[in-house]
This record gives C-alpha cells, sequence and structure tokens, in this order.
C-alpha cells in the first residue's frame, strides 16, 4: 500500500465517479481504476461499489477512507515537523580552535552567537591542529576552525575568511608602512614554537626550513602573540601577526605594523569537519555568522584573488 492509493480513493469518495477524480489526480481513469483495484485486493475489501452510477462508497470503504484521512493528515505533519526541525537551531556543538585564532576570533563571535541561538550548547575546546584533527577523527569534536589548506585529505572543511598577514617591529626599527617579505631575512625574527602552523607560515612565507632564534643563546617556545610582542618591543627585531589580532593592539603598537606589497600573504581560516551531516544545520549557522562578523574588520576584502598568496601550514 502506498499513500498515494489512499489521496486516490479519498478523491473518487469526494466525487463518486472515477473520471472525475482521475481528471483532478491528473491520470488515466484506466489507471485510477487498476491502483484502486490493487488496494482492495491487497487489503481484502470493496471500497467501492462499481454496479451503481453515480458509484457507491460501501461501508467498509466509508471507515477506510475516514482513516486515510487521519493518516493523510498525520503524514502532512510529520514533513511539517521535520522542516521545522531542519530549520530549528539547537542541539550541543563541540567546537575546536586553535590558540592563534582564538584570541582574536572568539571575542568577536562567541557572545553574539550565544545571544542569537539561546538553544545551542556550545563547547569550545582550545588547541593544536594535530589535536584538533584527531579530536574529529574519533568523534570527539563536531567542528575546529584551523588555518587550512591541510594535509590531511580526510578532513573536509569551508573557508570562512582570508586574513592578512602583517609585520610588527620595535620601534627601533623604522620599518616602512609597506615592504615585502625580504625583510624577514634581513632581520631577526621571533618566532612561535615549533608545531605552531602560524610559524610554518612564517616560514613559508620567507621561504626557509628554519631560522635562528634572534638571540643565540635563547631557544624559545612562545605560543602566543601576548608572549612575542613584548620581547619585540624590548629586544628589537620583527614577527608577523594575523589581521584580526589587530583589534587586540593598542594605537602606539598599531603604529608599528607595516603591511606587505601585492601579493599580499594571507592565512585561510576555515570551519573544518570530519562526519558533517549530524550537525549539518549547526554547521551552516555558525560558518553564516562567523562570516558574517568577521567581514566588516578585514581588509582582505579589498583584494582580488590573484592579489593574495596563501602561506601553507604544516
Amino acid at each position: 500500500m502506498k499513500l498515494q492509493q489512499l489521496r486516490y480513493i479519498i478523491a473518487v469518495d469526494r466525487h463518486k465517479q472515477f473520471s472525475k477524480a482521475a481528471e483532478e489526480l491528473d491520470l488515466s481513469q484506466a489507471t485510477l481504476s487498476s491502483m484502486i483495484g490493487k488496494l482492495e485486493k491487497e487489503l481484502g475489501v470493496m471500497i467501492f461499489d462499481r454496479k451503481t452510477q453515480p458509484l457507491v462508497t460501501t461501508d467498509c470503504g466509508k471507515e477506510l477512507i475516514m482513516a486515510a484521512r487521519r493518516i493523510l493528515s498525520e503524514t502532512d505533519n510529520f514533513y511539517d515537523l521535520a522542516r521545522n526541525v531542519k530549520q530549528k537551531v539547537a542541539g550541543q556543538l563541540r567546537l575546536g580552535i586553535i590558540p592563534t585564532i582564538s584570541s582574536s576570533l572568539l571575542p568577536i563571535f562567541l557572545q553574539p552567537f550565544l545571544l542569537k541561538y539561546p538553544e545551542v550548547e556550545l563547547e569550545v575546546i582550545e588547541a593544536p591542529t594535530a589535536s584538533l584533527t584527531e579530536a574529529l577523527k574519533r568523534g570527539e569534536l563536531d567542528l575546529a576552525i584551523l588555518s587550512t589548506p591541510l594535509k590531511d585529505s580526510s578532513i573536509e572543511d569551508w573557508v570562512l575568511y582570508y586574513e592578512l598577514l602583517l609585520v610588527y617591529g620595535s620601534a627601533e626599527e623604522q620599518i616602512k608602512r609597506y615592504t615585502t617579505p625580504d625583510i624577514l631575512l634581513e632581520r631577526p625574527l621571533w618566532l612561535l614554537e615549533e608545531g605552531n602552523c602560524l610559524r610554518d607560515q612564517m616560514l613559508d612565507l620567507c621561504q626557509l626550513r628554519q631560522k635562528a632564534s634572534p638571540w643565540p643563546n635563547l631557544k624559545l617556545g612562545a605560543n602566543s602573540f601576548d608572549c612575542l610582542l613584548p620581547l619585540v618591543d624590548q629586544m628589537g627585531g620583527l614577527t608577523l601577526v594575523p589581521e584580526l589580532y589587530l583589534q587586540q593592539l593598542s594605537e602606539e603598537r598599531q603604529q608599528r605594523l607595516a603591511y606587505f606589497e601585492r601579493p599580499v600573504p594571507v592565512r585561510e581560516i576555515s570551519l573544518a569537519f570530519y562526519r558533517p551531516y549530524a550537525k549539518l544545520r549547526l554547521m551552516e549557522v555558525l560558518h553564516k555568522e562567523i562570516k558574517e562578523l568577521v567581514k566588516p574588520l578585514l581588509k582582505s576584502q579589498q583584494y582580488k584573488n590573484n592579489e593574495m598568496r596563501i602561506t601553507m601550514p604544516e
């Protein structure tokens, strides 16, 4: 039995004629009669007495047609519920984010997102890229915000935004407002700890496999800009900072920034996932909200694709 057959018997009962019911249903009369005949045979009852004109619905048929109307009504309600559930933004979402993004991005989207979607239970975990990708594969996280592209092809991603990489120097460095990557080879360069994707992007930009510490008798494992910038201020040299981090810098420190000439180096920030479909609606909403919130803050929006160079995380 098919739901369509229930619609057929309701239409015939309403019109009391196969011809008019077939016209309404856009079927041939023969097809309609055949489909109803198959249903009667399957159920073992006669729904319509075809010997009279107009035809008569049998007593058994009347009960079945009442039941058919209830079934079709509940079916419509079921589809309506499915549509509403699909549009509803609710549930638990476990989100990972790397440290060089979290300090800049979380203050931008976290509060507006939670206020707009109060039925979403958001759990945020900060960890390095390798830890987050493994957690995605184990099912311990639903999504992660990472610097991409990734070498792991099993992890998919949707790009959120591109942000410029800028040079930050001490007051004594006197770097020009616009510069080239060559400056990173000419001056002492402060890097984040090994394994940090932004360190890899810094080395990719100046095309080096490694770069020594600015001080030969110092080995530094910095994991944040809050550590690097004061060292640059006090001990000289340069480092790189991503564009969104500018929101946290004082006006004095912003005066020590320099932009790169075209093609400008950028890092690609994406929403990464391993099994997307269980939380697809939440993914779509989070992706949309972050993109809209960061867009007005990024100068990278002013550049064409061929004017940007994506730096590669290892």
